[in-house]
């Protein structure tokens, strides 16, 4: 009986252990997911972008500049086609729009055969570009490195795996510009049921000088790619830097945005003719925005007519809108006031002083970059057209009449005509701009010239109006 209960009792033993065994199999591989590590998991999601033979996917950017006690703006969405990445045969194209606040540009951009082609707004431009450069210049399709992360975790959503990326220990290489000083960042991805990537978002804050600017990147990736080619690639106009007419559309539209801002400008008009020497000095400060806009515009203008013997003639003129009032002073005399000027239409006049100077994309006959620490320097040489259109601005100026040299000409000629810029190189705010203009009249077989050249620089700050 004793031997019997023995055999009993290891019997039982062995089933309970038996049954223990079996049921922490089907443990191990109800949730199968769980163990698959969320790094692991998104790489095996990426994967098949890396090696993928062509891409499509829309990027949605929000960029704010934060300066003193103003921001600068813009919100952007491309749609992006590329038939072979990286190779030497890729092509691309996209589609893109782009607002400054109520500064708006439409851009397309294309590239094959070792050109970039740009449109933007209604004028057509081919620069030298080489494929890598090109595709740098948008966000990755990739745009999550987990390697930079210290904690990465999945999210469960519907229809997908959501993944977070948080504790960052750097800067995305593509999103951080060289220079600047990285503070903080996060990303997030969406997986769909099949484990593909569907979605990513990237979120980035550094510094650069005493800028803070702070972007958010989304990218969703569709599966039809279609890449479209520049109709008549021949009738685009020849420039040397290829986002040139870009960074001069944002130069503007965050000049538009500014709420304090101080701008100083200078032109000078040396007319040989009727030997006319003429300055003319202009000062605005502008601050505030809504019920709290105010503006102070001062100019004052000298010039010197040496065919009339040396006659001086001098203006002043100072316009003002303080607490939503207009008021306006010529040379000195008591200041009047205006009912019909109210804040927005103080304001578009105000604009049109900080960029009434600068050419305009229809202008651009040709365009060189250069880099330097902390700025970039845009050259731009333009048409025919606005040579002459400023020609006829002068002889408005001086005479009233914009055909008068002209018409005294038997010919006429163009020495130069150039147009810098100066931009902040990280955050494309406009420091300086500068113009230059040249030309010759021949009068009577007596060769004239007429010489214009205009500086401007602007200064951002939160106590412009002090």
């Amino acid at each position: 009986m004793k031997k019997f209960k023995v055999l009993l009792a290891c019997c039982l033993a062995l089933f309970m252990l038996i049954l223990a065994v079996c049921l922490s199999s089907n443990d191990s591989t109800s949730e199968p997911t769980q163990a698959i590590a969320p790094d692991i998991l998104y790489a095996q999601a990426v994967d098949p972008l890396r090696a993928a033979e062509s891409l499509s996917y829309t990027i949605k950017s929000t960029q704010t500049i934060s300066l003193g006690n103003q921001d600068f703006t813009y919100t952007s969405q491309q749609k992006l086609n590329i038939e072979n990445p990286g190779l030497e045969t890729m092509r691309s194209s996209m589609v893109e729009t782009l607002d400054y606040g109520t500064f708006s540009v439409a851009l397309t951009e294309y590239y094959e055969n070792g050109s970039g082609y740009l449109e933007i707004g209604e004028n057509a431009f081919t620069a030298p570009i080489t494929a890598e450069v090109f595709t740098q210049r948008y966000a990755p399709v990739v745009c999550i490195d987990p390697t930079l992360y210290q904690e990465i975790q999945i999210v469960s959503i519907e229809d997908g795996i959501g993944i977070n990326f948080s504790k960052p220990t750097g800067a995305e290489q593509w999103a951080l510009p060289s220079g600047t000083v990285f503070t903080d960042a996060s990303g997030y991805a969406v997986l769909d049921e099949s484990g593909a990537l569907r979605e990513s978002v990237y979120t980035i804050t550094y510094t650069a000088g005493t800028a803070t600017i702070a972007k958010r990147t989304e990218i969703v990736i569709s599966d039809q790619c279609q890449v479209l080619s520049p109709e008549e690639p021949n009738t685009y106009k020849p420039i040397d830097c290829f986002d040139a007419p870009r960074m001069l559309e944002q130069a503007c539209g965050y000049l538009v945005q500014a709420e304090n801002v101080k701008s100083s400008a200078e032109t000078v008009i040396d007319c040989q003719t009727f030997l006319i020497h003429r300055t003319q000095k202009s000062d605005l400060t502008l601050r505030g925005s809504g019920e709290d806009f105010n503006a102070l515009l001062d100019i004052q203008i000298n010039q010197i007519n040496q065919s009339r013997g040396g006659e001086v003639t001098q203006f002043c003129q100072t316009e003002a809108f303080e607490n939503g009032k207009y008021t306006i002073s010529l040379n000195g005399d008591p200041a009047t006031k205006n009912k019909a000027i109210d804040a927005a239409a103080m304001k578009e006049y105000c604009q049109d002083v900080l960029i009434g100077n600068i050419l305009l994309p229809s202008h651009i006959f040709g365009a060189t970059a250069e880099e330097t620490d902390t700025t970039m320097i845009l050259t731009f040489h333009p048409s025919d057209a606005l040579a002459e259109a400023i020609c006829s601005k002068i002889c408005n100026t001086l005479y009233s009449d914009g055909e008068l040299l002209h018409a005294l000409s038997s010919d006429y000629s163009t020495q130069s005509t150039q147009y810098v810029l100066i931009l902040d190189k990280y955050t494309g705010l406009l420091q300086s701009f500068s113009s230059q203009y040249s030309a010759s009249h021949t009068i009577e077989s007596i060769v004239y010239q007429l010489e214009s050249k205009t500086e401007q620089t602007y200064q951002y700050t939160e106590t412009s109006g002090q």
